[in-house]
């Protein structure tokens, strides 16, 4: 029996794969598309069918947060599994997920109280956390107890850095997550707001001219800020169609001379609020 089982929700877009290897649970938010419901994140419909869609039809999805009685369900099948479960959820401040959550666990105590559950609120979208937890879901499987695998997790996640751009702010707009200034800003002589996330929202913190060399001027930003990815693995979050994204990895490796350059493609979740054409850069910092 495993010491801890780490469940989390699909908004972290951990990668399928390794969350299978490494026995992560991940329940799916769900996403409506054009009035019809769909049950998992990238599943019943492919990443890259979601985006082709948001791109053709202009077709801006609603997403659900995870209802306490899922969490409830995942937390009890995992119980017998393991000594304690840790749960990592969205941003609270970006949805009612981790509320969610920890209605569940309070239900679950009630039923199981020796129960040992710990839910975490990441403050952070899309893969900035997954990579947190896809550490922490390591130390896990070689059978680290609960402490070590927290500590992990916040570690990590007190070192990622993300800076994005999107292709059309209309997505973010329609889906209140960017402020008005941003906006403003962004249509006055072709000025393209570089993103992050602060807060556990999405947030404005430099701009760049458009228009050529894009990705060159965005790769640019990190180093004029002081970041050195030379020798790292970076991660490339994107919804990018594969000619952009082979130009923007192109100008990654040229700018950084990474170790590593992983594509993660973004989930339905946070796709449905940043659209299609979005374009991160995540890394870990020493």
């Amino acid at each position: 029996m495993a010491k801890v089982k780490i469940i989390c929700d699909s908004a972290s877009d951990i990668r399928c794969d390794v969350a299978e290897k490494l026995g992560v649970k991940v329940v799916p938010l769900l996403f409506t598309f054009d009035g019809e419901t769909y049950l998992k994140d990238g599943a019943d419909m492919s990443k890259e069918e979601f985006f082709d869609k948001m791109r053709k039809e202009g077709i801006i999805p609603k997403t659900s947060q995870i209802t306490a009685p899922d969490w409830e369900e995942a937390f009890i099948e995992a119980l017998p599994e393991c000594d304690s479960i840790v749960c990592i959820t969205i941003s609270s401040a970006a949805s009612g997920t981790c509320q969610s959550a920890n209605i569940a666990k309070a239900d679950v105590l009630d039923k199981y109280p020796d129960a040992d559950i710990t839910i975490l609120d990441s403050m952070s979208l899309s893969f900035p956390y997954g990579i947190a937890i896809e550490c922490a879901a390591k130390l896990a499987a070689v059978g680290a107890d609960k402490d070590a695998v927290i500590a992990e997790f916040e570690r990590v996640m007190s070192k990622v850095e993300c800076f994005f751009l999107v292709e059309d702010l209309k997505f973010l707009k329609k889906g209140g997550r960017i402020n008005l200034a941003t906006l403003i800003a962004a249509n006055l002589m072709d000025i393209k707001p570089v993103l992050t996330i602060k807060d556990g929202l999405v947030a404005g913190c430099d701009k760049i001219r458009g228009g050529k060399n894009l990705y060159e001027k965005f790769m640019k930003l990190y180093i004029n800020r002081g970041h050195i990815l030379s020798g790292k693995d970076i991660y490339i979050i994107h919804s990018l169609e594969s000619e952009n994204l082979n130009e923007f990895c192109n100008a990654a490796e040229e700018a950084f001379h990474p170790a590593s350059i992983t594509p993660v493609m973004l989930g339905a979740t946070i796709g449905s609020h940043a659209g299609p054409g979005l374009s991160a850069v995540v890394y870990v910092k020493d």
